[in-house]
């Protein structure tokens, strides 16, 4: 939808949602769900057992934020389009440095799967770092996506 500036998958076994949230933060596809604070960003699950999403045993989810060097400065410029069309865009005015800034996940997700009962925080390796609360519910599972963290592992 790109009035909106929304884009989504929805597959048995792939669905996500890359958004501009501050339009449009909360999102439900056929077994994911989600409700986000950020202004942008990019919700992806996936079964890891080739099973639907609802029945899966094993679920990745990776969320990816806002990340932009220190430094990075954008403004408001019109841009000239092929034919000579303008539109409103923007301008990097600098690209910054080192370290990257990475926006923490303001997140909330929800599956429709009742077969999960465990989350886990991965690291930038994919290697264990810690259980995450997971709620259940008639419906499946909700969970809050804990600061700090791009991948989470549900079983």
């Amino acid at each position: 939808d790109p009035r909106r500036g929304v884009a989504t998958i929805d597959t048995a076994n792939t669905q996500g949602v890359a958004a501009h949230f501050s339009e449009a933060p909360a999102h439900q596809l056929s077994v994911l769900g989600l409700r986000s604070g950020n202004d942008f960003g990019a919700l992806m699950a996936v079964s890891l057992d080739d099973r639907p999403l609802a029945q899966s045993k094993r679920v990745l989810l990776q969320y990816a934020t806002r990340s932009r060097p220190t430094g990075w400065r954008d403004q408001p410029a019109t841009l000239t389009l092929p034919g000579g069309a303008q539109r409103p865009g923007r301008e990097v005015v600098s690209i910054g440095q080192p370290p990257w800034r990475v926006e923490q996940p303001l997140l909330q997700v929800s599956l429709r799967n009742t077969a999960l009962r465990r989350a886990t925080a991965l690291d930038m390796n994919g290697l264990p770092v810690a259980e995450v609360p997971l709620r259940r519910r008639a419906d499946g599972v909700h969970l809050r996506f804990p600061p700090g963290t791009m991948y989470l592992v549900l079983r």
